[in-house]
């Protein structure tokens, strides 16, 4: 009996992982962006701010943006720029495109989160 046990859980574990797989791959489809089109920085202002800042910080070791040669500092919080975007641009460099796979990974985690989810779930309403 235990024997079969364990071969039941590895093909839960096999299924589950399948369809992990496949929902990861779903959403990267969908998430996914080139670093070359993100560069683009299509929501100005905030995509140009956080994107510049975060350049600047990992480049020139300040927290500023450059307007008409002048530097300024950013309306924004430097939370998100020091602590998700700058580290991408210390691994890939500091094209500014480099900010958004951070994000992609992030995203990447909702799916994994929400299958731990759907397990849990599932183990709460068998003990109903």
């Amino acid at each position: 009996m235990q024997i079969l046990g364990i071969i039941k859980n590895r093909q839960d574990l096999s299924h589950n992982l399948v369809f992990l797989l496949i929902n990861l791959a779903i959403a990267f489809i969908i998430l996914f962006k080139t670093a070359y089109n993100a560069s683009d920085l299509e929501i100005v202002p905030d995509s140009v701010e956080y994107a510049v800042a975060a350049s600047r910080l990992v480049t020139d070791q300040s927290y500023t943006i450059v307007i008409d040669g002048q530097s300024w500092p950013p309306r924004y919080t430097p939370w998100f720029s020091m602590l998700v975007i700058a580290p991408a641009y210390l691994l890939f460099g500091d094209e500014p495109g480099n900010a958004v796979l951070p994000i992609l990974f992030a995203s990447l985690l909702g799916p994994i989160q929400a299958q731990i989810n759907c397990k849990r779930s599932k183990k709460v309403l068998e003990m109903l």
